[in-house]
């Protein structure tokens, strides 16, 4: 499995536990207002809809929470070549790719620089858990800062390559992303 889509965001199960605490509170309230007109069905509505949308927001925290670890893990997978499309992505395949170097995050983000020893090399990427509007570029510069290829357009999740000819030498990458997380290698061979 190269992708899968779940929702790694808390704040369904945050708008539930303030739906919750509102809830309770009413209960609490009516329960002090003896002027309340059926204020045994109005304690008992506001206890119910306080007890179902707590569990609601303690289920989504869990299941959000599931999601993000099942992510770390396919990222991880996928960093160590255990996952991926024939070819493509963070896997160091074919004929003695040997990895330089990987990175992972979310947003912008300039590498360190790193020595690449051969004229054979590429940048591999994967964009996960795109939001609205999310797109990823990477540029490869040189040690003195020089553009030396546009390595990556991504709208939304996918994952691709780019042969570098530029040989041996000094580089980094500068990671331009949106609303998406990343995982960002150089291989060589």
């Amino acid at each position: 499995m190269n992708y899968f889509s779940c929702t790694e965001s808390d704040i369904g199960p945050a708008i539930d536990f303030v739906w919750s605490g509102l809830n309770i509170a009413g209960a609490v309230i009516a329960a002090s207002d003896e002027t309340i007109q059926d204020r045994e069905q109005t304690i008992a509505i506001g206890a119910m809809w306080g007890l179902l949308s707590g569990t609601s927001g303690f289920v989504g925290m869990s299941r959000s929470e599931a999601c993000r670890g099942a992510k770390a893990q396919l990222a991880d997978r996928q960093a160590r070549g255990q996952a991926g499309p024939e070819g493509v992505g963070l896997r160091a395949t074919g004929q003695s790719w040997s990895r330089v170097r990987v990175w992972r995050g979310s947003g912008n983000f300039t590498t360190e620089r790193f020595r690449v020893e051969k004229s054979d090399w590429r940048v591999t990427w994967v964009a996960m858990d795109p939001g609205y509007g999310a797109q990823m570029y990477v540029s490869i510069e040189d040690g003195s800062g020089q553009q030396v290829t546009r390595g990556a357009v991504q709208g939304g999740a996918g994952n691709g390559q780019v042969y570098v000819t530029s040989g041996p030498g000094d580089y980094y990458l500068e990671i331009t992303a949106v609303n998406l997380s990343w995982e960002v290698a150089v291989d060589e061979r």
